[in-house]
């Protein structure tokens, strides 16, 4: 075992016994001298934290990923004129889109198009979309019972994009 701790993060898990899953993640982080970071962490979940071993900070560096529910829903502002340059650009280029609500249908297909856009990536940036992709797995299979939601667009009938929310 080296002394130096490797940098990762976990994302933070999906459980309905947050307390035992945390105790999990900070035993496997010994075992393996990695740091027990989780992230993101959501404001909802600060509870967890809040025992004397945890420590949460802001990590600056992913501010660009945080953006006001409000905002986003209307696209005002001047910070969000490159998101509604994008989205004028997809409509004009996809006039037949769709957009519709995730069916346990589409959960294979999601997992595709992750595999896909993976694939075209450096390699480089692998392990991390692979970690994505293990966190997205574990998302599809708990979908109903963690209860989340989601949108998905299709171009031409075949999955283009989606997002999942809870």
């Amino acid at each position: 075992r080296s002394s130096q701790l490797t940098e990762k993060a976990f994302f933070l898990s999906l459980s309905d016994d947050m307390y035992n899953a945390l105790e999990e993640l900070v035993e496997i982080s010994k075992e393996n001298n990695v740091r027990a970071a989780i992230s993101p962490v959501d404001g909802r979940h600060l509870p967890f934290f809040e025992l004397e071993k945890f420590r949460c900070e802001r990590d600056a560096g992913q501010d660009e990923y945080i953006y006001d529910r409000t905002k986003l829903e209307t696209l005002s502002g001047k910070s969000l004129q490159s998101k509604r340059n994008h989205i004028s650009r997809f409509k004009r280029e996809n006039p037949d889109y769709t957009v519709r609500r995730i069916e346990k249908r589409d959960h294979e297909a999601m997992i595709a198009l992750a595999k896909d856009n993976i694939a075209k990536m450096p390699e480089a940036m692998h392990p991390s979309l692979n970690d994505e992709l293990s966190a997205l797995i574990c998302a599809i299979d708990k979908f109903e019972e963690f209860d989340l939601d989601g949108l998905l667009i299709e171009v031409d009938g075949k999955l283009a994009a989606y997002t999942i929310a809870q």
